[in-house]
């Protein structure tokens, strides 16, 4: 997903430390954005439609199916972030300030759990805040975890919080980007329904090369990587499920 080649001014920098830079400013303030994302992607999808969700809780694999309207919405407050990240954006010569006012509003998506275990929690702009919002084992590019670990690792992101007294939703508003971030959802739909043909990259999630094809995971076949570092990036979590055999379908989505 970054852009190649490198420029001579940051090729000192090794590949985690230009990946952690690449998101921490795509994702300023892109919270309430890739909410709105995945609710317009799941609109897409008829409302009997089920997610697979995956957690390691206590080092072990968990997994449960809840339907996708039953996901929540879950807006607190940041107190004193931890980080101050400012990006400028050429050529438009727009600077971009994030950690500078406090408190933030931070926006994650909760999937209750139907058996009563830990609810578990998406953030996709937790590397807005460094590499502490790195995702399982300090290596993905976003957060999926129990509340229980999300909790611990708030205190990472900001001093104080109010995650104990979150406003919860169903959906979100129209926002002035939501024609685009709808046209997004629809080109992600399209790879989804080809993914069976047309891999993504199981850490990053970049398409193929046009020069060559994704590595796959030779024990189960079903997760494909850009190279060998992103697939030891994802390994740590992967291997939670690699066995698991189960297959996607119409019906469910992971």
């Amino acid at each position: 997903m970054l852009p190649h080649p490198i420029p001579p001014l940051l090729q000192h920098l090794t590949p985690k430390q230009l990946e952690t830079y690449y998101w921490q400013a795509r994702n300023h303030d892109g919270c309430f954005g890739t909410v709105a994302l995945l609710q317009h992607f799941l609109d897409l999808f008829p409302m009997s439609i089920r997610l697979r969700v995956r957690v390691v809780e206590k080092n072990k694999p968990h997994e449960y199916q809840i339907l996708a309207l039953q996901r929540k919405i879950i807006e607190f407050h940041l107190m004193d972030q931890k980080s101050l990240t400012l990006a400028a954006v050429l050529p438009d010569n727009k600077t971009y300030v994030s950690g500078s006012d406090s408190p933030i509003i931070h926006a994650v998506i909760g999937f209750p759990a139907s058996n009563g275990g830990s609810m578990a929690v998406l953030d996709l702009a937790s590397l807005q805040f460094g590499d502490v919002g790195r995702g399982f084992k300090g290596r993905g590019i976003f957060v999926l975890e129990t509340v229980e670990d999300y909790l611990s690792r708030l205190n990472q992101y900001a001093t104080s919080n109010t995650f104990e007294r979150a406003k919860w939703s169903d959906r979100m508003t129209d926002a002035p980007e939501s024609d685009w971030l709808r046209e997004v959802a629809r080109r992600v739909k399209g790879r989804w329904d080809k993914r069976e043909t047309v891999h993504w990259c199981g850490h990053c999630g970049a398409p193929p090369p046009h020069d060559r094809g994704l590595m796959m995971c030779k024990t189960c076949k079903r997760a494909y990587y850009c190279d060998a570092a992103h697939q030891l990036a994802a390994w740590p979590f992967h291997k939670h499920f690699c066995d698991a055999g189960t297959t996607s379908s119409e019906s469910t989505a992971t």
